[in-house]
């Protein structure tokens, strides 16, 4: 066995030996779409007195109070917790600190009591 110098690599070069590594091409797109589908969920409408109840409470919160919002968004539901920065009735809004949601999106608003 010879002790022959080895030549120098690029940074480049040894950058690609530590490059993750797709044994199947495509692999993460078809489970990326594969798990959009298993996620998706229907808009449910809400009945009219569900309608009615929403309609209460937007007409009594008030700018500061703390919310948990369930929206639809994206084929699914989410909900955001925050407090209300105003609600917009003719730009059929609703803002909270870290995002506005429209009205027509909202399935349920439940106000946080203050401890």
């Amino acid at each position: 066995m010879g002790n022959k110098p080895r030549p120098k690599m690029s940074p480049a070069e040894r950058a690609k030996q530590f490059m993750p590594f797709d044994a199947v091409k495509g692999l993460r797109e078809a489970l990326a779409r594969k798990e959009a589908e298993l996620l998706y969920t229907e808009r449910q409408e809400l009945s009219d007195e569900a309608s009615e109840a929403l309609n209460a409470v937007l007409a009594s919160l008030r700018a500061g109070d703390r919310v948990a919002v369930t929206f639809y968004e994206g084929h699914r539901y989410r909900t955001v917790t925050d407090a209300v920065r105003r609600i917009r009735p003719g730009g059929r809004n609703i803002e909270l600190n870290s995002i506005c949601i429209p009205l027509s999106d909202i399935f349920t608003i439940v106000r946080e009591e203050e401890a």
